[in-house]
């Protein structure tokens, strides 16, 4: 925890003594709100000059989004514009990342997430349908091999972020929205990162997460022949996060098995070890086994789990207090519709 000299005109904002913006701004600084001091308690000649306001709602609405996903710079308007949720998603080559993040944005356009939520809308629209395309071929009525295209980001040295908001019905004022912007992180990062700690600067925006996602292929924890390296990769990830990253311990943490299909959901033993390995880091881990596509629908229903996964950011998140617009964002039409029954 670094003090940054200065004083903030937002009520709630701690960045004088944390360093950290309560708007996401790279540093304090950077912030409009932020009146930086100098050692003899001025203001310095930077922070003199009138700042940038920040976007309304009505001007990020009009901004353009090319709707595949946001980069770090478009993210910090839309946190200014409404309070958001910043959720890492980190996790192996083939963990299960993209099909989370896909079963849940199909889930909430066939409103399968009610009465919990409601589908209220995404800037991301077009990338989540790019998500979801593998499953919209299918060869004989067969399910494809693989589900989504591995993540390819348009900037490999700066992560991407998906974003959804979702609606709470009977929730006053702003309790009811919640906008999540879901960082799909390719799996060589994560690899890289347990590999290399010098990989860890790529992660400096995790810092300011209001939740993590770790997923990890539960069957590979659970047969003989690959549990043992699978958990040493999770507690050397976990390990890196802590001391090399610098994440706040005490963001909600949800350790998500995929594709526990193949295990009747049934959660493996190994995974309870990790968990204790977190904790004994310092987080407060939450277990979630998955099926976001099922191979078995007959024993195990498409999607199984993944709400879960929400209400486990959810519940170790802040309430939010302050009751601001949502933002205008895009909401599928009627051809985006049309998705396999499933």
């Amino acid at each position: 925890m670094t003090a940054y000299p200065g004083i903030c005109a937002q009520a709630d904002c701690t960045a004088a003594l944390t360093g950290r913006c309560l708007e996401s701004a790279p540093s304090p600084g950077e912030c409009p709100h932020f009146s930086v001091r100098d050692a003899a308690g001025g203001e310095t000649a930077a922070a003199s000059k009138p700042a940038t306001p920040p976007p309304t709602i009505r001007a990020l609405g009009r901004r353009f989004h090319p709707g595949l996903e946001l980069g770090l710079k478009d993210v910090l308007p839309v946190t200014r514009a409404r309070y958001s949720h910043l959720v890492g998603i980190l996790g192996s080559s083939n963990a299960g990342k993209t099909c989370l993040l896909t079963s849940l944005y199909l889930q909430a356009c066939h409103g399968l997430l009610r009465p919990e939520f409601r589908f209220a809308g995404s800037l991301t629209l077009q990338g989540f349908e790019l998500r979801a395309r593998k499953l919209r071929t299918w060869t004989n009525g067969s399910m494809p091999d693989q589900f989504a295209d591995h993540t390819v980001l348009a900037d490999p040295r700066s992560p991407a972020f998906v974003h959804m908001a979702l609606d709470r019905p009977g929730r006053p004022g702003g309790q009811g929205r919640v906008e999540l912007l879901l960082a799909d992180l390719p799996g060589e990062w994560s690899s890289q990162l347990i590999n290399q700690a010098s990989t860890a600067k790529r992660f400096d925006f995790l810092a300011r997460a209001d939740a993590l996602v770790i997923v990890v292929e539960g069957p590979r924890l659970a047969f003989d022949s690959t549990r043992h390296a699978e958990l040493m990769n999770l507690r050397h990830l976990l390990r890196r996060l802590a001391d090399d990253v610098g994440v706040d311990a005490h963001a909600p943490l949800v350790l998500v098995a995929s594709k526990c299909d193949e295990l009747n959901m049934i959660v493996p033993p190994a995974l309870a070890e990790a968990e204790g390995y977190a904790r004994d880091l310092g987080f407060f881990p939450a277990i979630v086994p998955t099926a976001s596509f099922s191979r078995r629908p007959e024993r195990v229903p498409n999607g199984q789990g993944v709400i879960d996964v929400v209400h486990a950011i959810l519940k170790g998140l802040p309430p939010i207090l302050e009751q601001t617009p949502p933002l205008q964002i895009q909401k599928p039409f009627r051809s985006f519709w049309q998705h396999r029954d499933w």
